[in-house]
């Protein structure tokens, strides 16, 4: 939510498997942001998770190489990294 503010349209993206789902790193950009703030929708299982982080939904458009190198890839875990 803190960092919501830096976050503009355009911005490039990296992304990765937290665990086997794909090799290497997919690159992409900030397609949309959400207009309002929601709580996690996913449980964590680490007892020390912030377990009421507020978010904010952000949309990501892959580039197409990457895109077609997930597209059978359903509820991977991944960490997202948005360059701001």
């Amino acid at each position: 939510e803190s960092d919501i503010s830096k976050v503009r349209l355009g911005q490039r993206v990296a992304i990765t498997s937290e665990g086997k789902a794909f090799e290497g790193e997919i690159r992409g950009s900030v397609s949309q942001i959400g207009q309002k703030i929601g709580k996690k929708d996913i449980l964590n299982t680490d007892p020390a998770a912030a377990v009421d982080a507020r978010v904010v939904e952000v949309n990501i458009r892959l580039s197409p190489q990457d895109s077609k190198r997930v597209a059978s890839l359903t509820y991977a875990k991944v960490i997202v990294k948005i360059f701001l």
